[in-house]
This record gives C-alpha cells, sequence and structure tokens, in this order.
C-alpha cells in the first residue's frame, strides 16, 4: 500500500494471514495538488520511501521491496509502523490541522475582506497545505487519531505556554522561543523531495512584462 498512516493497515494485514508477507510502504512525495492533471512522472525522484514491514515479514521481501524503491529513483528507508505514525503525525498529520484551523481563524475574522488581501508570503507559506484534500486529510488524521492526539495535545501545552509569557510580558522567554526554533529549523536541510540539496537564488526585479522571462534565459 501507498498510505500515510502504518499501523492500522499492518493490523489488518495480521488479522488476514498475511503478516509474515505484507510490507506497508508510504512515499514521502507529493504537493497540496490532486488529481491526474497535477501528476508527475519524476515525483518519487529521490523521495524517501518508507518500507514498514513487521517482525514477521521475511527478509528477503524487505530486500526485494528496497530494490524496487530504488529502481523507481526513490530513497527506501525501513521504520516499525508505530515510529512511523509518531513521525508523520508531527512533521505532517499536525501541521495539517494547524494550517487549516489558522485559515480558519483568519477567514471568521475576515469580515470584509481586508485580512485575506492584506495575506503576505509568510501566511501564504505557512498555510499552503491547507489547501490539500479534504477527503484524503479527514481518513489521514481518523486513521492515525492517537499519535496526532499525542502531539495535539502538547501542541495546546506549548500555546498556553506561550500565552501565558505574553500575558506576563516575558520578554526572555518570547526570545528563547524564537531563537531555539530558528536554531532547530536552520538544521534542517534544505533540499527537494530527497537528500539532494538545492539552492535558492533571490533576484529583485522590476515589476514589468518580460523581466522573468529575460532572467530565465541568462
Amino acid at each position: 500500500d501507498v498510505g500515510s498512516v502504518k499501523s492500522n493497515i499492518q493490523e489488518a494485514a495480521k488479522k488476514a494471514g498475511l503478516e509474515s508477507q505484507f510490507i506497508g510502504g508510504h512515499p514521502m512525495a507529493g504537493s497540496e495538488q490532486t488529481g491526474y492533471s497535477h501528476s508527475s512522472s519524476r515525483i518519487l525522484e529521490n523521495a524517501y520511501y518508507i518500507l514498514t514491514p513487521s517482525e514477521y515479514t521475511h527478509p528477503e521481501i524487505i530486500v526485494l521491496m528496497k530494490e524496487i524503491v530504488e529502481h523507481i529513483s526513490a530513497i527506501p528507508i525501513v521504520l516499525d509502523p508505530k515510529r512511523h505514525d509518531n513521525i508523520t503525525a508531527a512533521i505532517s498529520h499536525l501541521p495539517h490541522l494547524i494550517a487549516a484551523s489558522l485559515v480558519t481563524l483568519v477567514s471568521k475574522n475576515d469580515t470584509d475582506g481586508l485580512m485575506s488581501s492584506l495575506a503576505a508570503g509568510g501566511f501564504k507559506d505557512i498555510t499552503r497545505i491547507a489547501s490539500s484534500s479534504a477527503p484524503m486529510w479527514r481518513d489521514i488524521c481518523l486513521s492515525n487519531k492517537d499519535s496526532i492526539l499525542t502531539f495535539l495535545n502538547q501542541y495546546i501545552g506549548q500555546l498556553e505556554e506561550i500565552k501565558t509569557t505574553l500575558e506576563t510580558d516575558s520578554g526572555d522567554e518570547i526570545f528563547r522561543l524564537f531563537t531555539d526554533s530558528k536554531e532547530y529549523r536552520d538544521k534542517i536541510p534544505t533540499r527537494g523531495k530527497g537528500p539532494d540539496k538545492i539552492y535558492d537564488i533571490n533576484v529583485d526585479v522590476n515589476d514589468e512584462a518580460g523581466v522573468i522571462a529575460s532572467i530565465a534565459t541568462l
């Protein structure tokens, strides 16, 4: 399978008596766009492809699946199903809920449309994933409910701490929040869909016709 949650389908395979033959898979690639018109033949190139065998999975099947993943230009990583679900809950599933809730918050307060008109790059960057498929993310959240709730409760606790620091004008704590988060965020590799690094070039240009084409030609 290629789903975003692994523990539930692993358990289903066990109940069906297929635990020694079944191996779950999760290609870590995609975008907020859905449908065939947004498909790409290179979407798995250099993408991490997580495989989640059980302790009963035949070793030769794991080797075979790793070879298949490598042949489609992806990078295989073997994880325990529960560990996979905890990781994806923290770095993928919870962020989608946060993005959706933030957009909903702004939407409810945007009575005259000015907020959406003034929404700049920062807001759009952190809420881009809110444009993802609603049916798919409903199913993901329900399938990985326990892991998501674990990190959601921690996140709510952090928000409560931030609220307290603001209420008490604790400048040092606010400063520490931004410095600590920046330090960790800056250590996250700058890359595309896999471990290969990409490099950004920022160019300031006049807002006039043909300027992007001129830069692309250079």
